[in-house]
């Protein structure tokens, strides 16, 4: 016995809201056995003994998705491609701000989009380098120089 992966596992529902991964045909083997909900008909049947044919070497795993992949659209309980693939869609294309634009700024940076230009914005260490005609006092200096002076 060996646990036989598929190149492309399968989806099948559990229920309305949540859905079993089948990798191999060992899971394969498991989901028939204990989440079936439906009725065991006769690609029920042929989808379990192959199943465990795949898991006992005798046939390949590729062989063994396709019948439980037959099985699961005979039963309606496949969850396809298409619907997977635009459930990726839908999920990347939430549009979520990492914070909060003004209706300025959202103007401004459409307009540089528009133009091409960026903002020019002075960083601080800019705004220390540029020329003064008095010297810089910080804030905290400035506050004690006001309360010494009314005392």
């Amino acid at each position: 016995m060996a646990d036989r992966p598929f190149r492309n596992p399968l989806l099948a529902k559990l229920d309305m809201t949540s859905h079993y991964t089948i990798r191999s045909a060992w899971e394969g083997l498991e989901y028939l056995l204990n989440y079936w909900r439906a009725d065991h008909n006769a690609s029920y049947t042929v989808a379990l003994q192959v199943c465990r044919d795949a898991v006992d070497g005798w046939i390949s795993p590729e062989r063994a998705r396709e019948v439980l992949r037959r099985a699961l659209d005979d039963a309606s309980l496949s969850i396809s491609k298409s619907r997977r693939s635009s459930a990726k869609l839908r999920s990347k294309s939430k549009n979520v701000r990492p914070y909060p634009v003004s209706s300025e700024q959202l103007a401004s940076i459409q307009s540089s989009i528009v133009t091409g230009k960026r903002n020019e914005r002075k960083t601080i260490a800019q705004a220390d380098k540029a020329p003064r005609s008095q010297p810089r006092i910080d804030a905290d200096h400035r506050r004690s120089r006001q309360l010494n002076q009314h005392f």
